[in-house]
């Protein structure tokens, strides 16, 4: 009986999942938000995945929605990481930006200088300084940036992180 019912509740979690996938696309399709792209995911995961386990109640199943719920979870959560991780990675990769445009080219070439001019390295550091700025990680002053204190804490992690896998350039 349990074995039937954990399989059920992990076939319910792929579908929570793939509703949540659908509403995440729609939704940035047809109104890219203003607010933190992870805190708009979160809402959407959150909201399809009680969705599911609701419609996905004891009618259907023989068995309450929050045992669903319980047993479910765990699975749905593993494949939201999993699709944040690809996320960003498609986000904010610039490698993979470089790529996709040499893929568009005619003879998915380019030459040094076009690529160069069409990923400008200051553009790129002037956005992300423009950002962190924006949410609070960096202050300007006279002499420049300023980090908060709370930026020097993760700082210090990334500082550590990087020693303790003996990772010389990241980022």
């Amino acid at each position: 009986m349990f074995e039937s019912f954990a399989y059920l509740a992990v076939v319910i979690a792929i579908l929570q999942f793939c509703f949540f996938f659908a509403v995440h696309v729609v939704v940035w399709r047809l109104k890219a938000s203003t607010e933190p792209r992870l805190k708009v995911m979160t809402k959407i995961a959150i909201i399809t995945f009680f969705m599911g386990g609701v419609a996905a109640n004891s009618e259907m199943v023989g068995a309450t929605a929050s045992s669903i719920l319980l047993i479910s979870l765990p699975v749905f959560v593993c494949l939201f990481v999993c699709y944040l991780h690809l996320y960003v990675g498609i986000l904010k990769s610039v490698s993979l930006r470089i790529v996709g445009d040499l893929c568009q080219k005619p003879n998915f070439s380019e030459q040094t200088n076009i690529i160069l001019l069409n990923f400008s390295p200051t553009d790129m550091v002037q956005n992300r300084l423009d950002l962190l700025e924006k949410n609070g990680w960096l202050v300007q002053g006279d002499a420049g940036y300023i980090c908060q204190t709370k930026t020097r804490r993760l700082a210090a992690l990334n500082i550590f992180m990087k020693k303790l896998y003996n990772l010389r350039d990241t980022g």
